[in-house]
């Protein structure tokens, strides 16, 4: 569900909540939710991987590395973090149930050259059901991240640069970048692993893509 909220200067506010559960899965009991992640659980952090169903346009699906692989679905939980599979039985993965609330909003005042940046923040929660997660503390399993994002084409192409995060998520965040000093701004490690990005063709009008590049 996505609800926007116009404020008096036609600024908005745009809020997406999401809500998934399975009442039954017959995967549930298994040690682990990493070996069948896409079909047996909600992901808050949707990627290629999870989309067994191909219902997103990946660029770089299988790929591990490089800017390809840091492209993230804005579907089921909508988090902007994106660790691949080597993480879906750490972090953000449920085969039971799994909520959030994505948020984002227009600047007050308008940058200058039009620069289409704006704040998000995004907050979720995921139930690891698995025989392992008996024991894991809800504190773990509720994950919030705010930074900036560019949004271009009426959201066809969106850029996220996170800047605050959950303590789980940073811990992730920190091992993506290859830091090791979590005290330390980005973790001391490439921030540039931290960046990711998602593409909706469906919502990218070919006139006025062209439009804005000629201006």
């Amino acid at each position: 569900m996505e609800t926007t909220v116009f404020l008096q200067t036609q600024e908005k506010i745009t809020a997406r909540v999401f809500v998934g559960y399975f009442p039954i899965n017959s995967r549930r009991n298994r040690g682990s939710v990493s070996s069948d992640i896409a079909r047996a659980s909600f992901a808050l952090n949707p990627q290629g991987f999870n989309d067994y169903r191909f219902d997103q346009t990946f660029l770089g699906r299988s790929e591990t590395s490089g800017i390809l692989s840091r492209q993230v679905s804005q579907t089921e939980g909508g988090f902007k973090g994106a660790f691949g599979s080597p993480f879906a039985g750490v972090i953000g993965n449920s085969n039971n149930y799994i909520w959030s609330i994505n948020l984002k909003a227009d600047l007050p005042a308008k940058l200058p050259f039009g620069i289409p940046l704006k704040p998000y923040f995004d907050l979720g929660y995921f139930d690891d059901a698995t025989p392992l997660g008996q024991d894991r503390p809800s504190s773990e399993q509720l994950l919030w991240s705010g930074g900036l994002m560019l949004a271009f084409f009426n959201g066809g192409l969106e850029v996220y640069f996170p800047l605050v995060n959950s303590k789980s998520l940073k811990d992730r965040y920190c091992e993506a970048g290859g830091g090791s000093n979590n005290s330390a701004i980005f973790c001391g490690g490439n921030y540039r692993k931290w960046i990711s990005w998602s593409i909706r063709l469906k919502t990218i009008e070919p006139i006025e893509a062209a439009n804005q590049f000629i201006r």
